[in-house]
């Protein structure tokens, strides 16, 4: 443990750092700690605007732009300093959202830079995160996973940190559970030396916990106005949507709005429940007020990374958002308006 003043400090090291996303999460834990003052935090990515952004979040750290590969962790370290080591290596060729494509075996090998770290310096806990396909690690052959080697590596991977001496255990957690309003999984692997005990997070919002999700519709800006998803329109899109596309609009408009329920718009009597009707049961008496609507915005996803994506209900928090191109459309509320009409 290292000392700054009369402080102690946790001392972490962020592998393959990003924005700081992690890193923060680290400083906060850390000020949760009755015996530490603070962080000493170094980290590392080869990539210079990783690293530039990460300095302009964390101005504190230490930073190091240079391959994890090529880094000796002893130069940097003593052997047991480290309080924790956290990684998130590289993940694309791990994802099925790569669509199929050829595996970079360099890429995919970063996991075993962990292992490296935890011979050189026996930090008392590892923390590892990547997406859940991550535990199918398996050896390839012309640059495609062999099935019936699957998982292979990652058992592997297990194995030499429990030879290190590490207690080691792993889980898919949903972001969900945590209060984010989005339902991305990932894997997280947790290590810890000796005969320290692995301690899992408690749920803190999903259907057995004390609060409920957190919807999309809650971090939805609705000041800001959309365009028609018709180029012919004014102000539309330059080039028609996609047919799949298309079709999950379909899906969300018969899944959560025109084929859902019928919703009494008027301000007069009537119970919440005695207001909202399916269209599967006969409608309420249509008066002159016109007071009959279907309204139901959702989310539809707009890349065609997944043939499995589907229409989503912005009562539900999203699926994973991606730093890449956008991939999720939002149709906003339309209103249907009924007119009764006598014979």
């Amino acid at each position: 443990m290292t000392t700054t003043t009369d402080h102690k400090y946790l001392v972490a090291a962020d592998l393959f750092c990003g924005a700081g996303g992690t890193s923060q999460g680290l400083c906060e834990a850390a000020g949760l700690i009755p015996q530490y003052g603070g962080i000493e935090l170094t980290a590392i990515n080869h990539w210079e605007t990783a690293v530039d952004t990460h300095s302009l979040n964390h101005s504190t750290a230490k930073h190091l732009c240079a391959s994890v590969d090529s880094i000796n962790p002893r130069h940097h370290f003593e052997d047991g300093q480290l309080d924790v080591l956290w990684a998130s290596p590289e993940c694309t060729h791990h994802s099925v959202a790569r669509g199929g494509r050829p595996v970079k075996d360099q890429s995919r090998a970063t996991p075993w830079c962990v292992a490296r770290w935890a011979d050189a310096l026996h930090p008392k806990t590892i923390l590892v995160e990547n997406v859940k396909e991550f535990r199918q690690w398996g050896p390839t052959a012309d640059g495609q996973p062999i099935p019936s080697k699957k998982g292979k590596l990652f058992q592997a991977w297990i194995a030499n940190l429990e030879a290190i001496g590490y207690k080691v255990d792993h889980r898919v957690l949903c972001c969900a559970d945590y209060g984010d309003p989005t339902t991305r999984k990932r894997l997280f692997v947790q290590a810890q030396l000796g005969d320290r005990k692995i301690v899992w997070p408690e749920a803190t919002h999903g259907e057995d916990a004390p609060r409920a999700w957190v919807p999309a519709k809650e971090i939805i800006d609705w000041s800001i106005e959309s365009r028609s998803i018709y180029p012919s329109m004014p102000g539309g899109r330059p080039k028609p949507l996609a047919q799949n596309t298309l079709k999950r609009i379909a899906e969300g408009l018969k899944k959560f709005g025109g084929e859902q329920f019928i919703a009494t718009v008027s301000h007069t009597g009537g119970s919440d429940s005695s207001r909202v009707k399916a269209l599967t049961e006969p409608l309420q008496a249509i008066t002159a007020k016109n007071n009959k609507a279907l309204c139901e915005p959702f989310i539809v996803p707009i890349d065609n990374a997944s043939s499995k994506a589907r229409p989503e209900d912005i009562n539900e928090p999203l699926s994973t958002v991606v730093a890449s191109n956008p991939r999720h459309g939002l149709i906003e509320p339309f209103i249907t308006e009924f007119y009764g009409q006598g014979r």
